[in-house]
């Protein structure tokens, strides 16, 4: 004869399987938990499994860290994107600058060279222009030797009197031969007397005279006289 609680169990074990039937094949609350109740009922003799007890913040931590990591990585490929962006505009703009700093300088080689060029053309001006004036030096130099030789040369023909008489609207010329023939008793025509006239003298006293004549011979008279 069977104990009494096999009898109940079997009991209940029957009405749960007719209720299963009877709601036509659909798995209904007490369909899942029949095999519960099997394991249950084979388990009795012995103690349940320990499981690991996880609480609500053990949960929120995974949640959290999870969350972080997801953060993160979308983070990093946020920056990873911005900086090649970044990288890239900056790329282009530096190599416009380049271009730009290239171009400017190119220009400016041009300009320098240009300059220098013109630099050289006016090295050789210079060059020239100081050879003229070295070679006019020599010239004035020159002229100067041959003016002062013409004019000691000139002079050899010129005769000048002191205290010479002078009167208004005086003729040099006539006065000049009447003198020297008179006075000096030297045969002399005007046509002998190339130029005469008065030269400035000390202020008060009567100006001097310079009479040119035409030739040595006349003066070489008038001196000896």
């Amino acid at each position: 004869m069977p104990p009494p609680l096999a009898n109940e169990i079997n009991t209940k074990d029957n009405k749960d399987n007719k209720e299963i039937k009877n709601k036509e094949g659909n798995k209904t609350v007490q369909s899942l938990l029949a095999p519960k109740k099997d394991q249950q009922i084979a388990n009795q003799g012995n103690p349940p499994p320990k499981r690991d007890k996880r609480t609500f913040s053990d949960v929120s931590e995974e949640n959290l860290e999870d969350l972080k990591d997801l953060v993160t990585t979308i983070v990093s490929k946020l920056l990873s994107t911005l900086k090649e962006s970044i990288t890239e505009e900056f790329n282009t703009k530096l190599r416009e600058r380049t271009g730009k700093l290239k171009d400017e300088i190119d220009a400016l080689n041009i300009d320098n060279n240009n300059f220098k060029e013109r630099l050289r053309n006016k090295d050789r001006q210079i060059e020239e222009l100081q050879e003229k004036v070295a070679d006019c030096n020599l010239r004035s130099i020159d002229a100067l030797k041959s003016a002062n030789y013409n004019e000691q040369y000139s002079r050899k023909h010129n005769i000048r009197m002191v205290n010479f008489p002078e009167k208004r609207n005086e003729n040099l010329r006539d006065v000049f031969v009447k003198i020297v023939k008179k006075d000096l008793n030297v045969e002399i025509e005007p046509s002998d007397v190339i130029a005469i006239h008065r030269i400035p003298g000390k202020e008060g006293n009567i100006k001097p005279v310079i009479a040119k004549v035409r030739n040595t011979e006349l003066k070489n008279q008038d001196n000896e006289k």
